[in-house]
């Protein structure tokens, strides 16, 4: 029993410490983003791996924007930008859509902290096992047959537990 609580203990802060990290780099980055898309005085496109990474670490995938660009003459060019591609373009829409990203970014990661100490979190893993895992493995399977997983798990589950019962009987 005791080596069960200490593994649980180890998970729970590791899972801690990673999100708490995270949070932590990607509230230092969004500061840095800010200072440079307020005034340009400081260069921080040397970031923009780190950035990337940390917005698709926490599940946040990439956005394609609509700019307009004036050509010479009256004419102009509208064309789709990949939002990653282009975080460090000088355009009011880009700009907005990194801070947004950057603020959505900062909430899964506060979440991903109450939930690393939330209960009702860990039993909802323990209880739901198959379709969290599946999820987590992202591997795209029809809803019916992560159902019929579950419901096989549970079945398993429930005979194991109530044989360990039966046996420390």
């Amino acid at each position: 029993m005791i080596r069960i609580i200490t593994f649980i203990s180890i998970v729970l802060l590791i899972k801690l410490f990673i999100n708490l990290s995270r949070l932590i780099e990607i509230k230092r980055l969004f500061r840095l983003y800010k200072k440079w898309s307020d005034k340009y005085e400081i260069d921080i496109t040397e970031k923009t791996s780190q950035i990337i990474e940390l917005f698709k670490n926490a599940g946040i995938s990439d956005k394609t924007l609509r700019i307009t660009r004036g050509i010479i003459g009256r004419s102009v060019e509208r064309i789709n930008v990949s939002v990653f591609e282009n975080i460090f373009l000088l355009d009011r829409n880009v700009t907005e859509t990194v801070c947004y990203t950057f603020k959505e970014a900062i909430g899964i990661y506060k979440r991903r902290i109450i939930n690393s100490i939330s209960l009702r979190y860990w039993i909802e893993v323990i209880v739901f096992f198959p379709q969290k895992f599946i999820q987590y493995l992202h591997i795209a399977i029809k809803d019916d047959i992560i159902k019929i997983f579950q419901v096989i798990y549970w079945i398993i589950s429930t005979i194991l537990i109530i044989y360990t019962l039966l046996e420390k009987i």
